[in-house]
């Protein structure tokens, strides 16, 4: 179980978790091993980023499962050239599901990112945001 990451040494922003933070990956199936698909899972209780907007230093929960392509190689590499080579790759994430609760509020979305030759985010997601009842699994306003 994690408890808390801090993104860089330099920087002043971080992820708490009250409860749990899990992580997992692997080679999603059917994938060929010279271009390798990987899927991951994150589950996140209680968790909040610190530093960045105080709407994210709230607890939240989130469950996210994604599939990443356009990796070549799994060698320690800084993030700045692994992303280039992403897109370089033709790569991008397949958001196939993700859920973020916080409080009453509850967000799921889906979708595909990947990275432009000018190194910005290119894609489209969509995002559904909601406010739940209490008391009443099935109901949202």
């Amino acid at each position: 179980m994690l408890r808390s990451i801090a993104s860089t040494e330099r920087s002043r922003h971080h992820l708490h978790a009250q409860g749990t933070l899990n992580l997992h990956g692997r080679l999603a199936e059917g994938s060929a091993l010279d271009r390798p698909v990987i899927e991951t899972v994150l589950k996140i209780e209680s968790g909040s980023v610190q530093g960045v907007h105080p709407l994210l230093a709230e607890p939240f929960d989130a469950d996210l499962r994604t599939m990443l392509s356009g990796l070549k190689d799994f060698s320690p590499k800084p993030w700045p050239q692994r992303f280039r080579e992403i897109q370089a790759a033709g790569g991008h994430v397949e958001i196939v599901q993700s859920r973020i609760q916080q409080g009453d509020l509850v967000a799921v979305a889906a979708g595909t990112l990947g990275l432009s030759a000018q190194g910005r985010l290119d894609g489209e997601l969509q995002i559904d945001g909601r406010r739940h009842r209490e008391g009443d699994p099935g109901a949202w306003h």
